[in-house]
């Protein structure tokens, strides 16, 4: 694994419980679309939610990007309804990379070694994913899934680690509580499903020490 290790041996084992994260498929769907014709920044916050669902299928981050960025403006100054803040943090992930990064180590098929850490860091936003988790972490309770409160630690911790000098360097690093916050999110949202026997509740809790 060439370059920056430290980012990949925390987001690498974070990755790998997005393998196992229940409904992973349907959270990252992309299929090609052609009927992103509107400019989302045109668009009122209730238009942008039902735009939302073809801007993450159709798998363009510069329209997702767009869409989110829209979005958000869209419902600044108000209290945002369970299902903007939902379709915040989809659209938020999304436009991170995280799908990108996913698909690398998925392609990689255990030739971790391989992998140029630099060259996947340049497509990655970590000011997105950082925003995303802040919106994720103002969320009330019960508005996202353990399987949303996991992606948006996954962003954070990706964002962490790709300014972080060292993998020791991630337990001081700033923003590392919010992501162990929402990790801790994640895994009560898994325990009041009933899933703490499935592989991604004790993968979350594995990368949750990790990062300590």
């Amino acid at each position: 694994m060439r370059g920056r290790n430290g980012f990949f041996r925390v987001t690498v084992l974070g990755l790998a419980v997005v393998l196992f994260i229940s409904g992973c498929e349907s959270f990252f769907t992309s299929n090609a679309f052609s009927g992103l014709q509107r400019d989302p920044a045109n668009m009122s916050a209730a238009e942008l939610e039902i735009f939302a669902a073809d801007a993450l299928a159709s798998g363009d981050r510069t329209t997702i990007k767009k869409t989110f960025d829209a979005l958000l403006k869209a419902t600044e100054g108000s209290t945002r309804t369970a299902s903007q803040t939902s379709t915040l943090v989809e659209l938020g992930v999304a436009a991170t990379g995280i799908p990108q990064l996913l698909t690398a180590v998925v392609a990689a098929d255990g030739d971790l070694e391989g992998l140029d850490a630099d060259a996947l860091l340049s497509g990655f936003d970590s000011a997105t994913a950082k925003l995303t988790a802040d919106i994720a972490l103002a969320a009330d309770p019960g508005t996202l899934t353990g399987q949303q409160y996991a992606y948006a630690a996954l962003g954070l911790v990706g964002a962490i680690g790709a300014e972080a000098e060292s993998f020791e360097a991630l337990s001081g690093a700033d923003g590392i509580d919010d992501a162990q916050t929402l990790l801790g999110l994640s895994i009560a949202a898994y325990e009041a499903e009933g899933k703490e026997d499935s592989e991604t509740y004790q993968l979350l809790i594995d990368l949750q020490g990790q990062i300590t």
